[in-house]
């Protein structure tokens, strides 16, 4: 099994190999085909992959606020007063973003202090096993569907409600005559 993670900015794809008996080397492709850098497993601490991936999660999680928050392209007539209204909705998209990337900053840093606290104890203790890290996250997967599931389930009940309160409030309305 194979990971890649294309790279944003670069045109780089990372290869990783998760049998760690077989090889324990990762190797960066460029967009030729040809290997670029090939980083060792000796070479690459555990904190250097958890920044690598988090940096990676909040690049795609930047791409996906593009897609619903994407910057301002419609012709400024078909609006009541372009000029306020796009300058106010740049305005309060910046903000957001800042804030995200605030807290972005603060998970990222909490991550990489956890995951040298942890390696230093895993050295001393050996650590968390890979099967029981795949469990945990196999567990957490299955609470999230529930709360999906139940999500859904009380969209669902909300609405139904909605259909019957307008019913009933059109019945209540006196008729017009």
């Amino acid at each position: 099994m194979e990971i890649k993670a294309e790279q944003v900015g670069a045109n780089a794809t990372a290869v990783t190999n998760p049998n760690p008996a077989a090889t324990a080397s990762s190797q960066v492709t460029a967009s030729s085909g040809e290997p670029s850098a090939t980083v060792t497993a000796g070479d690459a601490a555990a904190s250097g992959v958890g920044e690598q991936y988090l940096s990676e999660m909040n690049n795609a999680f930047a791409k996906c606020l593009s897609l619903v928050c994407p910057p301002i392209q419609y012709p400024p007539h078909c609006r009541f007063n372009p000029v306020q209204q796009d300058a106010a909705d740049t305005m309060e998209i910046e903000s957001r973003l800042e804030e995200f990337f605030l807290h972005a900053k603060q998970i990222e840093l909490l991550f990489l202090n956890d995951v040298a606290t942890r390696s230093n104890s895993s050295s001393e203790y050996g650590g968390l096993q890979q099967s029981d890290l795949e469990t945990e996250i196999l567990n957490l997967e299955g609470e999230l569907n529930e709360k999906h599931d139940l999500i859904e389930k009380y969209t669902d009940v909300i609405r139904g409600w909605e259909g019957k309160f307008k019913r009933l409030e059109s019945r209540m309305a006196p008729e017009r005559e």
